[in-house]
């Protein structure tokens, strides 16, 4: 199976901002755990009335919290695109030239192959992973390095998007029980 497809800039961007996306929402879940945690022990340490009034304060403290986690994440976003994202692209596109341009990925028996700007990659099956975790890109890796990111856009259906990947998927997988 042959697929042609190019790559930009703005596919690897799409790539880096969901990790960034990631550690913004873990960060907000933990401060609205720990307002949580403190509204509780407020309401325990009041008995009969204050704590009704403990617990209705409590409450509104953990959504203020909710809406100040929400306001708090997208100034995170903001600020990890600003000062990251365009440092960690440049850094990861000097290291791979290659993951910009024209690709072509051919599925073969023995090995995938991957040809990018007039140079010809080959690489062994068993060290290949592929990663469908996102909803508009696929992630081929090779040794825990990503080789190429491939938007969903290139295939002209789903059930050939996932064709190419139970096939890529299924030569990975025969190729480690040899």
């Amino acid at each position: 199976m042959v697929i042609s497809f190019y790559n930009s800039r703005e596919d690897y961007i799409k790539h880096l901002n969901y990790s960034n996306i990631l550690i913004s929402k873990v960060l907000s879940i933990l401060f609205v755990l720990f307002l949580i945690f403190k509204s509780i022990s407020m309401i325990l340490k009041f008995k009969g009335l204050f704590m009704i009034i403990a617990f209705f304060t409590a409450l509104i403290i953990c959504f203020l919290g909710y809406i100040i986690c929400k306001f708090a994440l997208k100034m995170v976003n903001h600020i990890f695109d600003k000062l990251c994202l365009e440092r960690n692209l440049n850094k990861v596109l000097s290291n791979y030239p290659n993951m910009i341009g024209n690709k072509i990925i051919e599925i073969n028996n023995d090995k995938l192959i991957i040809i990018s700007n007039d140079e010809r990659l080959e690489y062994d099956y068993p060290k290949l992973f592929v990663n469908t975790s996102h909803k508009d890109i696929i992630d081929i890796a090779y040794d825990k390095k990503i080789l190429c990111t491939i938007p969903i856009s290139v295939f002209k259906s789903n059930d050939e998007k996932d064709e190419f990947v139970n096939l890529l998927k299924e030569r990975i997988k025969s190729s480690k029980q040899n």
